[in-house]
């Protein structure tokens, strides 16, 4: 078993801190996490998972697109983030979402 791989970065944020950035091992596309979840013996059908997957990545995408962040202890803690360039601090973007 690979233990987690990591290096440090200067924090972007805090001059003189460092954060670190992990290296994942593997990334598994959506077939191979249902996979993993059936081989974990759960009793739930591939149908089953892909649908409530896909109920939990619209009800993210539909409460993070409305500015609300998602704290589930043990499972996810996600929040909205606005990536792109901007020519100045006056400039504004319209919200769409990713999902």
């Amino acid at each position: 078993m690979q233990t987690l791989g990591y290096y440090l970065t200067e924090a972007p944020l805090s001059k003189g801190k460092f954060m670190a950035k992990t290296l994942p091992v593997n990334i598994f596309n959506d077939d191979e996490f249902i996979s993993e979840m059936i081989r974990g013996n759960t009793g739930l059908s591939v149908n089953d998972i892909k649908a409530t997957l896909k109920t939990l990545v619209v009800t993210a995408g539909r409460l993070l697109s409305k500015g609300n962040a998602i704290s589930i202890p043990n499972f996810m803690r996600i929040s909205p983030a606005v990536k792109g360039n901007f020519e100045s601090e006056n400039d504004s973007f319209m919200p769409r979402m990713a999902c």
